[in-house]
């Protein structure tokens, strides 16, 4: 899971990179970000603790 993390961070700074230094290639930076975004979710959610379900009465 780290790995992929780390690809997909690696994958949308070098999108966001094209998309900014190039600006026929705007839509790239904006999927870089898309990127971006997920792969901090994903990383934010995989640090929160497990917690026990709560009871249901």
């Amino acid at each position: 899971m780290r790995i992929l993390l780390i690809v997909l961070s690696i994958v949308g700074v070098a999108l966001l990179t094209v998309g900014a230094l190039v600006p026929e290639r705007f839509v790239l930076a904006l999927l870089g970000l898309v990127i971006l975004t997920g792969t901090a979710s994903a990383a934010l959610a995989s640090l929160s603790p497990r917690r026990p379900p709560y009871p249901r009465y």
